[in-house]
């Protein structure tokens, strides 16, 4: 049975009001923002913020949901080109986000907490976030330097080559996995000798990357591929 909350963003509308929607969660936000949504929204509508920015109102409505309701499955069949260039905008945004902004982030605090540990503690928690860290970066690289030109080719009408989407689906790593690990060592194995304000700090910030992470990806594999096949096959 849905609750309150998945009740009012399933009956989203074009003409509800985006202060509203945050009202509902405001874990909606990393959504407005990597959309370059600014606020002071005053009594604007999903519709009306939506044509500011670029957007089709019935797409960003999606993206809420997955943001918003857990298990939330979209139904991408009616979204076009227009639909996966906006995808592809808020994917590169993430990207910029994460590797500007957030990532640098988790770097300062990681370095803080493991300078209050002896050589033998610090060289495993190291080890094991640096290896993390590459692998992100090499994530990321690959989506803006092959997935993301790809799409653009695609958006352009240019579907010649050996690349598919269908590529980026069997490559596609799972880069939460291992954060999750890496959260895990913390709560489960990380000594007191950092600060309880430091080890609490870190944890929460991995969790909200995490949480964002998982939000980005599933967009990736549910609303970007199926629209790029769709776009493959019928042009």
């Amino acid at each position: 049975m849905a609750n309150n909350k998945d009740m009012g963003f399933l009956t989203i509308k074009h003409s509800s009001k985006m202060a509203d929607i945050l009202d509902k969660d405001v874990f909606i936000l990393p959504l407005l923002y990597h959309f370059g949504i600014d606020l002071g929204f005053g009594e604007a509508s999903v519709e009306d913020v939506c044509l500011k920015y670029g957007i089709k109102p019935e797409l960003f409505i999606t993206m809420c949901r997955v943001y918003a309701l857990k298990g939330y499955v979209p139904d991408c069949s009616a979204f076009d080109k227009d639909d996966l260039g906006t995808v592809s905008r808020y994917i590169h945004q993430s990207h910029v986000y994460y590797l500007n902004e957030a990532l640098p982030e988790l770097d300062r605090q990681f370095a803080e907490v493991l300078g209050c540990y002896e050589e033998v503690h610090r060289k495993v928690l190291s080890k094991f976030y640096s290896d993390y860290r590459t692998e992100v970066d090499k994530h990321f690289e690959y989506e803006e330097k092959t997935v993301l030109p790809y799409i653009g080719k695609l958006l352009a009408g240019d579907t010649d080559g050996d690349y598919s989407i269908a590529d980026f689906e069997d490559n596609h790593s799972d880069i939460e996995e291992n954060l999750y690990d890496l959260r895990n060592i913390i709560v489960k194995y990380l000594p007191g000798d950092a600060p309880y304000r430091m080890r609490y700090g870190l944890l929460m910030d991995i969790i909200r990357f995490g949480n964002e992470l998982d939000k980005h990806t599933f967009i990736e594999n549910r609303i970007l591929v199926p629209i790029a096949l769709k776009i493959e096959k019928n042009g």
